[in-house]
Order: structure tokens, then sequence, then C-alpha cells
């Protein structure tokens, strides 16, 4: 390609004749302590709320941490969002140790197939996946784990069952990394490296701290709890950040003064864990009502908070469900004022007004009275599952034709549900773009056609989705009658062509 004459060529590997660019800024008294991003992450009021985060947290934890020794020849996909803090990970592991970052696109993440085909062609040799999308994308991904130093995975709890079928596979990344962490500690603070067979019926250990870090498990006057007993994990250290931006009554209730170390702080969780007798962490959930669901954290008391504020609603408890083993979903309960009935349509529609996607509930059940313990407190526990009258549906109109029959058979086994009808919404019922990735993959073996992720996204409905499917398999076999006829005119001879155009069949 020819350049203009009056554009700059600039050659980014020329080394500068005196060894220094003239043009470096001079950092100007800049020092480790000196704030480097800010990230935002849910609160304990559901507001979102900016963590600040200083040079000398990320240097540390990339540099220092001593979980994955990241070196030159390494390739790191860049798969996390960049307001997802695994993306710190991801960017400052490639770029302070010198090694190649490789950006996944998001619609190439949304395509597993795509995404392993990048994975392999760019020789990719580390990357972090979050528990939903390892879980989700395992079986197409196995070729690509064969070529991996490093598979690291977290942002939720590690399902044994999915990690033992990795360790099954005739493809395994050398390390398979557990890493835990919250936002407020830079990115994670445990690893636990998983290099022997998992028991499908324990749970996997978050393992222990990284370099320059302590945790703490303490009972709920601030002391260590014996081994094997249930404590608040409690991190201090070089990962602390520095607290939340504008909000310096929530620094001081998070942000502690570590008792053990003087002049250091710690953060408190809200996590539980106990230690295990090799010297590493089980984690056993949460001391509130934060839930994480599929990677995002959660306060439960901001859905129940919108639904009381609803017209018609008198009270409302939120929990999430897990009625299917590894889908997770919300599902919310209220008390409906005297002479109402809300329908689940229009709580869901007033509370998108104020709630992000994966803060919507999947049913909304309409009870007499909430279930009560012994003491006459919430029994969680009794709270009913949901049926179809408790999802969002639109109608009660039955699927059509063995296309709409098919799908909405689909749908039911991904969605736990016994019945949709052909003017449902795949998303309005629970569904996700995880569940949508497995939606994909289960058209493909029924139907034999490829239906892309923008097209379920556009086409919600069973019957959008229906027609979407009916107008793929057309294209195939038109595809297919004009391969055949191709093939066919490529066998004749030129003087039988000749003849046949002769005579007129020139169609």
């Amino acid at each position: 390609q020819t350049l203009n004459a009056t554009q700059p060529v600039v050659l980014t590997d020329a080394e500068p004749e005196d060894g220094a660019a003239e043009h470096n800024p001079d950092p100007q008294g800049l020092t480790p302590e000196h704030l480097a991003y800010v990230i935002y992450t849910s609160g304990s009021t559901g507001k979102p709320k900016g963590v600040m985060v200083e040079h000398r947290n990320v240097s540390q934890f990339i540099l220092n941490n001593q979980a994955a020794d990241i070196s030159a020849q390494d390739c790191i996909a860049h798969c996390a969002n960049i307001a997802f803090d695994a993306s710190v990970w991801e960017i400052w592991s490639a770029l302070l140790n010198g090694a190649r970052l490789c950006i996944i696109t998001p619609s190439t993440l949304q395509d597993p197939r795509q995404l392993r085909d990048v994975l392999l062609r760019e020789k990719v040799s580390v990357m972090w996946l979050t528990v939903g999308l390892f879980n989700e994308y395992l079986e197409v991904l196995k070729p690509v784990f064969g070529q991996l130093r490093y598979l690291l995975t977290g942002g939720d709890v590690l399902d044994p069952v999915k990690i033992s079928r990795l360790q099954q596979s005739a493809q395994q990344p050398e390390r398979l990394i557990n890493g835990y962490g919250p936002t407020e500690t830079t990115t994670f603070v445990t690893t636990y490296t998983i290099d022997s067979a998992v028991n499908r019926n324990r749970s996997i250990p978050i393992g222990k701290p990284i370099a320059n870090t302590q945790v703490y498990l303490l009972d709920e006057h601030g002391q260590p709890v014996p081994l094997g007993i249930c404590g608040e994990i409690h991190i201090a250290g070089e990962s602390v950040t520095r607290g939340y931006l504008n909000r310096p009554e929530l620094t001081a209730e998070r942000f502690l003064p570590d008792p053990f170390t003087p002049g250091q702080r710690m953060y408190r969780t809200g996590d539980l864990g106990r230690w295990l007798p090799d010297g590493n962490i089980e984690f056993l959930g949460r001391n509130d009502f934060q839930v994480k669901l599929r990677g995002f954290r959660i306060e439960l008391g901001e859905i129940e908070a919108c639904l009381a504020a609803c017209d018609g609603v008198h009270d409302a408890v939120v929990i999430a469900r897990e009625d299917t083993p590894g889908d997770k979903r919300l599902v919310a309960y209220l008390l409906a004022e005297p002479g109402h009935t809300p329908e689940p349509a229009w709580l869901r529609q007033r509370l998108a007004q104020s709630l992000a996607e994966y803060m919507l509930p999947a049913a909304f059940v309409t009870l007499e009275n909430f279930p009560l313990t012994l003491n006459g407190k919430l029994d969680r526990q009794a709270l009913p599952a949901p049926d179809r009258a408790a999802a969002v549906t639109r109608g009660d109109d039955a699927p059509v034709g063995e296309v709409e029959k098919t799908l909405a058979a689909i749908w039911c086994e991904l969605l736990g549900l016994s019945q949709v009808g052909r003017h449902d919404n795949f998303f309005e019922l629970g569904g996700h773009s995880l569940m949508a990735v497995q939606l994909i993959s289960r058209i493909q073996g029924e139907f034999f056609i490829d239906v892309s992720i923008s097209t379920l996204f556009l086409s919600p409905t069973l019957l959008e989705q229906a027609d979407a499917i009916f107008s793929a398999q057309i294209d195939a076999i038109a595809g297919d009658e004009i391969a055949a006829i191709q093939h066919e005119l490529d066998e004749m001879l030129p003087e039988e062509l000749a003849k046949m155009i002769s005579e007129g069949h020139n169609e």
C-alpha cells in the first residue's frame, strides 16, 4: 500500500539513537500509592460503588503473585469485559511480562466454536474463564485446553462434576487453577491448583493466599476460628485497595484496621470459609443475602425493595433457586394488596425500568402468606417451586407444526417448564446468554442448521425462532439443490451440455 507523503511513518520496533525517547512523559512525583483506576461493583445497598485501585495493588498482584509464571513466550486471551476485574489480570499479565495479548471480541466470545478456532489459531497459552463460561463451553473448548499452560477459572463456585469431566479428557491444561477474590482486593487473592482427581461430592477449595497477602477467618468477635470451623473471610496485604470512591462510611465499614499487623488494613468480604487440614480454604457461601449469579454479584434486598414499591404488592422476598442442577435463577415471592393480582409480565416490565437484566426474576409467585419457622422467622426453605403461572408468559397458544413443537420441547427442557406457548419470550421465561448457547447447540443437533446467537436475541419468541429455523432449512435445501445441479453440469461432457442448451433446456 502506498502511503501519502504527508503522513508520518512510525517504526514501532525501532530503537531511539540515544537509548531513550525524548518524548517519554515525566511522571512528576508519581508513586505506587497513586490511583490507577476505579472499577465498579455492587454494594450492600445494591447501588454500584467505585472501588479505587492503586498502582501498587496491580503491580504486586501481577508480578509477585506466584500463582502463574507468565513469560514473554505466552499468549494470553483477553476475554473479560473491561468493566470486570478479571480483565485487569488478563491485560496486565501480558503487558507487564512482555507476553502477547489476544483480544477476543464479544461476538467471538458468544460463539463457542468461533472462540475455539481463534484460540487455536492464535496459539493462546494462558486464559481465564468465568465459571459460567467454563461450564457452558467445556466440551467445545476441549481441543484448546491441551495447548494451555494455565487455565484459570473463578468468579463463582466451581462444579466438581465439570472439573472431573475435564480431568478425564485426553487434552488438559498443564495447570488448572481455581481463583478467588473480590474486586475490593484487586482481582483474586487465593488460588488452588487442581492437580489431582476431584471428588464429585466435595466442593473444590479456593486455596491459599498469594504472595504478600494474608487471609484471616474470624468469628463474630473478630477472633481467629479453629481448624474446620466456619468464619468470615478477611483479606489483608498488598492486594487491599484504597476503598470506595466518595463512600467514606462504607469504606470504614468494610475496610478495617488489621488487628494482627499494625498499620495494615484488611477487607471484610462477607464470605464464609473454613481452614482445611492441608492449609487450603473451603468456601462456604455468604453471610448475608447477596448472591452470585453467572458472575454477577446481586443484592436480593434491592430487588425486594423495587418489588415492594410496585402497585398492588404488599411485601416481597427474592431468593436464588437451583431446581435444575447447574441452573441457578432468581424467583420472587410476593404478598398482594387486597383486591390486587399483579401479573408476572407487568411486574417484570416495572422492574426492568430500574434494574439490570441479570437482576430480573425468572418467576413471580404470589402467596397468601410467607411460610415461617417455629420462632416466627421467614422459612426460605419452605418457599414453593414456581410453576407456569409464575412465569412471564404471553398467552396459552400451543405450538403449531413440527418445528414449533420440537423447539418447544427444547425450551421446556432448558427452562425447566412443563409447557410453553408459541408467543412466549425465551428470555422472559428465565433464559439468559449462557443458556442461549445451549439452545443454539440443541437447534443445530435437532434441525441440522446454524443459527447465530444474535438471531435468538432479535427473535426471542418461540414463533419467531421457529420461523428463523424454517427459513434456514429452506435456504439449506435450496443450497443443496443448486450444488447438486452444479455438480451434474460439471460432470457433463461439453458436447452434451451444448446439445442440452440448443434444445432449450437453458433453465
